[in-house]
């Protein structure tokens, strides 16, 4: 009996070992209940989060305490930085800093489509309808810097970029023409535009951050662009067919985007392959079992399948997994701090997620 007792242990181990699966029966920590609904909206505000239920907005800590909150009302959005909350509701904008505190609150004369903020700036687009919009451009409390008209333009987004954030880039689409085409171009509010490019090939999804440059992301590759939208030939594009990008994450002068595979017709309800690139390089990773999401955080990649979290640590390409004693519904964001939002059913929760 004990002979066979000891061989099943070490085939335990070796299918453990195999798998890299770790800690069977643990979990990558407790998991902190918070009070939203997997239908809110959730962002990530660097290790707390930021919530909307249709009437208030919701600051919780990594602890699950409410730090702060405001009655936005209905009909409300918001847009999380690392350390500003815009949010709007109709013709209404407020600006929130990492406290709560209201740095802006005030009407625009048009409604608010939608609003970003920066370490030094507000923009917001207004306009009576998505085709004839401008972006006003304030500083965080309110004073009007630049108002940015863009006629027969449909505005896709709005950033700041360079030091202190001081640029603002637009990405916009033209579609009075055959075909779409995207435009995207560059300001130094106050000053003077300091760019525009007119990217007819392909329509850009995406625009990340690297170096100061300007990385646009269409269906087929990612493209290099300076701050006077010059494409920087001299840096390969980067290869995205069949791919799309899930989460980038800036750590030191490093830059990671991760890619999880595109479907080809329907749902992609799982995935066994992704893609991360690390600056302008291109590294595969191969999953241990399929997941149905992906994310990134200060330590490095995560799969998701329902009972397990996989990570890899950046520079590396080997997977190790954590067994879960709960079963993940939905990955809604990851947090600074190596942790994540999930979704359980019904609930959801802030996790402290593995870094081994």
């Amino acid at each position: 009996m004990r002979t066979i007792i000891i061989a099943a242990v070490i085939l335990v181990a070796i299918i453990l070992a195999t798998y890299g699966v770790t800690r069977l029966f643990g979990n990558a920590g407790k998991p902190v209940r918070i009070n939203a609904r997997p239908a809110d909206n959730i962002q990530a505000f660097g290790e707390s989060v930021v919530f909307y239920d249709g009437l208030a907005l919701h600051c919780v800590n990594k602890n699950g305490n409410t730090d702060w909150q405001y009655a936005l009302g209905t009909d409300g959005d918001f847009y999380c930085s690392k350390n500003m909350v815009v949010a709007w509701t109709g013709n209404q904008m407020i600006v929130f800093n990492k406290d709560g505190q209201t740095t802006y609150t005030d009407r625009m004369d048009e409604p608010i489509l939608f609003a970003r903020v920066g370490e030094t700036y507000v923009a917001a687009c207004v306009g009576s309808s998505e085709l004839a919009s401008s972006v006003r451009v304030m500083n965080h409390t309110g004073s009007l810097i630049d108002p940015i008209s863009f006629t027969d333009l449909f505005i896709l987004d709005v950033g700041f970029f360079s030091t202190k954030e001081q640029l603002m880039w637009v990405l916009a689409l033209d579609i009075n023409g055959n075909s779409p085409i995207t435009n995207l171009s560059t300001y130094e509010p106050g000053s003077r535009s300091t760019g525009a490019v007119d990217l007819q090939d392909q329509l850009v999804y995406k625009v990340y951050l690297h170096n100061n440059n300007l990385m646009a992301v269409d269906t087929t590759k990612i493209r290099t662009f300076n701050y006077k939208c010059v494409e920087q030939t001299d840096l390969s594009s980067i290869l995205a067919y069949g791919w799309q990008v899930k989460d980038v994450r800036s750590i030191g002068r490093n830059t990671y985007a991760l890619m999880e595979q595109m479907p080809s017709s329907g749902n992609l309800t799982s995935f066994s392959e992704l893609r991360l690139i690390s600056n302008y390089q291109v590294q595969s990773l191969r999953l241990l079992s399929p997941c149905f999401a992906s994310g990134l955080s200060d330590k490095g990649v995560y799969g998701f399948s329902a009972n397990t979290i996989y990570f890899a640590p950046y520079g590396s390409n080997a997977f190790k997994g954590t067994q879960l004693n709960y079963t993940i519904s939905d990955l809604i964001c990851t947090l600074d701090g190596s942790r994540a939002v999930i979704a359980t059913g019904d609930d959801v929760f802030i996790i402290q997620l593995p870094t081994s």
